[in-house]
């Protein structure tokens, strides 16, 4: 009698990665019209079969693609913040503290423009978020970070998520834009400098947003 095939999960586990890696890249260049299975497969380097045994369709890839996101994003969010908690004991104003903070949001964010990209697509292509993936995750994510930021602050959650939420408008036009093209409308000219210019930008517009909200203080 044959013995039952041994499944590696490692093995199993790096293709399922390897597969959602590669249809998050294609997805934020062509959305989810313009990216076929075939597609993801070569891509992945794997067979529509081996696609499908893991999600069954495209529209499951495309899902877990949206849980990567923000998966990642949860994870560079909760790291910046446990750095600006631990914030050296003189910076203590809403200033000072969007200057310290500010570099590594915008920074850890740089690094998942990609993710934000794809994000932004389906946004400007459908005008909202798929609806699992918008009640599954988009209120979720922003909930820790207001939390957390508004007790640094010592404010309402509802008045700073409003601020962060204008700033992350403005933060993902600045960090998902071609660093040429941004440098040239900020009237820089390096990259390095109009990174510089979006980061004070930014605390800028983000004191003003949240000073006026400055009747919410606890």
């Amino acid at each position: 009698m044959k013995r039952p095939a041994v499944v590696d999960n490692s093995q199993s586990a790096a293709t399922r990665e390897r597969i959602v890696e590669a249809s998050l890249t294609l997805f934020s260049k062509r959305g989810f019209e313009g990216v076929s299975t075939r597609d993801i497969g070569e891509k992945a380097s794997c067979n529509i079969a081996t696609l499908n045994y893991h999600f069954g369709s495209k529209a499951k890839v495309y899902d877990a693609a949206f849980d990567e996101v923000y998966r990642r994003l949860r994870a560079s969010l909760a790291e910046v913040i446990n750095v600006v908690a631990q914030r050296p004991p003189e910076i203590k104003s809403l200033r000072q503290i969007l200057e310290f903070a500010m570099p590594r949001v915008y920074e850890s964010l740089w690094k998942q423009r990609e993710g934000i990209r794809f994000i932004l697509r389906e946004i400007l292509e459908n005008g909202k978020l798929p609806e699992r993936v918008d009640q599954s995750n988009e209120h979720a994510d922003l909930a820790g970070p207001v939390e957390a930021f508004a007790n640094l602050l010592g404010m309402q959650p509802l008045r700073v998520r409003r601020a962060m939420v204008s700033g992350g408008f403005l933060l993902t036009r600045y960090i998902t834009q071609d660093e040429s093209a941004l440098a040239r409308q900020l009237g820089v000219s390096t990259s390095f400098e109009a990174h510089q210019v979006a980061i004070r930008s930014l605390v800028e517009a983000m004191e003003i947003w949240i000073n006026d909200a400055t009747d919410a203080k606890t």
